[in-house]
């Protein structure tokens, strides 16, 4: 197994004022499974500059981070991932982005089609640091 823990960063994405939705994607490597836009930060980006790239990249949404939320720890292919992840605003599209499945979903909806309890744990702090919510 190799030592090095591999660093990424994560978005929690919402939209919307009255009725509150929240950004999930199909995972690339597990299609099966619903996660939250993550991945590698790159050499001198902060965690944050990275998860804002990452919700662009992966789902073509535009954002801010609104607020820090927990980390995650997992082992993948033999490999310890760190995850940090944010609360992040969207604050418009871009049809420039991986083609992979996504949807906004409500609150419950989207802890109901989440794939992992870590990620649902997320989801609920993230709920609770929303300005006006």
């Amino acid at each position: 197994m190799n030592n090095a823990i591999v660093r990424q960063a994560g978005a929690v994405v919402c939209r919307g004022r009255r009725s509150r939705e929240f950004l999930i994607v199909r995972a690339r490597r597990t299609p099966d499974q619903w996660i939250f836009p993550k991945g590698h930060i790159e050499p001198g980006e902060s965690a944050e500059a990275a998860a804002v790239r990452e919700a662009r990249e992966e789902a073509g949404v535009i954002g801010r981070v609104i607020a820090p939320l927990s980390a995650i720890e997992f082992v993948f292919n033999g490999r310890q991932i760190h995850v940090e992840y944010f609360l992040v605003e969207a604050m418009s599209t871009t049809d420039e982005h991986e083609p992979r499945e996504q949807v906004w979903l409500p609150f419950d909806d989207a802890r109901a089609q989440l794939s992992h309890a870590d990620a649902r744990r997320l989801l609920d702090q993230a709920a609770t640091l929303i300005p006006g919510s």
